[in-house]
């Protein structure tokens, strides 16, 4: 496509963006909206989606910062004060305590980067499996930030707390979003209830995979439209800041605009189904306290329902062993309950071996498997495990940041990015 089409098309995707936002009642009142949403135009633009594209960090500012109450266009805030209160509860039990709380003001959280999965695998099985049942989605990694913060010996200009949430939201398309929401409930509850293949008549698979792409078509969309027209389709293939954040004040200025309108578009409480989270206790010395704590919340409706922590076997499905509702971690050594699972020679043991990391032998020796998303899923293996794979042992962060340090692409993030665009290229 030639440079002028694709700044027209971005910025008539910028249109989009903003008018998708509307009432269901007023999209339907334009005729010539509705056609074009349902075109996928996004696949029209050469080398699109990018790592930028589908991995968006963002700079800890003063200005732009996405806070905790930017209002939804369901009318809540993007991350409810319940949602923050119940995750500090989750803790109280755990060696955390009430550091979550008592360290950081609601006011500190910001997104510190997002990621868009255009079809994030449902079940517990990698390979064919997760490529074919699988739903769009939007996480939005929170992290509390704190500007310019004195450290003991000098003052940083952004300093983040070694704690984090991902927020997992589930994308629907607004033409029929109730009818796709069934078909994806029906979808996860047989899955949840079955580790069997899925048994569907050949239309209700038609139905799945139209909702499905019909939802895709959205969102990316959407994502194409939060690009800047003034920018080259090259600039985006880096897995790095976001290229607009650090353009003129105007640049930046409108590309937070537009962000903020995806996020109230697409982070609307009562379309998160996950919220997972981890911290460090009280004292904000990741080294010296050498204990982080994973929990994690099911949601439905916006409601948090706090959910045991299991690790599936990735070839049955069959659950391996149940942590329980935390996992507790030091750096290169695992939950006293993965440690003993571990421990005897029966089956499940040998199985869980290959799946999680306890120690330094570990890390080596599996880094390639759970890195793979080809290989393992993230039911396939524990929370700290995934975040266990970056240069410092004590740097747990995903796509968040460790203190006043730039922020960590963990080697996960970028192979999952990777396998998303080649799964893509596979599913036009």
């Amino acid at each position: 496509m030639k440079s002028d089409q694709t700044k027209y098309l971005i910025r008539f995707l910028s249109f989009l963006l903003l008018a998708g936002c509307a009432d269901l009642s007023e999209i339907e009142s334009h005729s010539f909206f509705e056609k074009t949403r349902s075109d996928n135009l996004w696949s029209a633009v050469t080398g699109f989606p990018d790592k930028q594209d589908l991995a968006i960090l963002l700079p800890r500012l003063h200005e732009n910062a996405i806070t905790i109450d930017i209002p939804t266009h369901a009318g809540d805030a993007l991350m409810p004060g319940r949602w923050l209160k119940s995750v500090d509860e989750a803790y109280w039990d755990t060696e955390v305590g009430t550091a979550f709380g008592d360290e950081n003001l609601d006011r500190d959280w910001q997104v510190v980067s997002l990621r868009i999965a255009p079809c994030s695998p449902l079940g517990k099985r990698p390979g064919p499996e997760a490529s074919r049942l699988c739903w769009p989605e939007v996480r939005l990694v929170w992290q509390p930030v704190l500007m310019d913060y004195f450290i003991g010996w000098t003052t940083v200009e952004a300093f983040s707390d070694d704690r984090a949430m991902h927020a997992l939201y589930h994308v629907h398309a607004s033409q029929d979003p109730a009818r796709s929401k069934s078909i994806l409930t029906d979808l996860k509850s047989r899955l949840k209830a079955s580790n069997e293949p899925v048994v569907w008549s050949e239309d209700q698979w038609n139905r799945f995979y139209d909702a499905r792409q019909a939802a895709m078509d959205e969102l990316l969309n959407a994502v194409l439209g939060l690009r800047s027209g003034e920018r080259q389709a090259q600039e985006y293939g880096t897995l790095d800041y976001r290229v607009e954040a650090f353009g003129s004040d105007a640049e930046r200025n409108g590309f937070y605009t537009r962000l903020s309108d995806f996020l109230a578009r697409f982070g609307q409480a009562r379309s998160l189904h996950t919220l997972t989270s981890f911290s460090l206790p009280e004292g904000q010395n990741p080294s010296g306290s050498d204990t982080w704590v994973f929990i994690a919340f099911e949601a439905d409706e916006g409601h948090l329902s706090q959910l045991d922590l299991n690790v599936a076997d990735p070839v049955t499905g069959e659950t391996l062993v149940e942590i329980g509702q935390s996992e507790t971690v030091r750096a290169l050594q695992g939950d006293e309950v993965l440690v003993d699972a571990t421990g005897d020679w029966s089956v499940n043991a040998e199985k869980l071996k290959q799946q999680v990391v306890l120690n330094r032998e570990d890390q080596g020796r599996l880094r390639e498997r759970i890195n793979d998303p080809n290989q393992t899923l993230v039911p396939n293996t524990s929370c700290a495990s995934c975040h266990s794979f970056n240069d410092l042992s004590f740097d747990f962060h995903n796509l968040s940041y460790l203190q006043e340090m730039e922020i960590t692409i963990a080697p996960r993030v970028r192979k999952d990015v990777t396998a998303d665009i080649n799964w893509l290229r596979r599913h036009p």
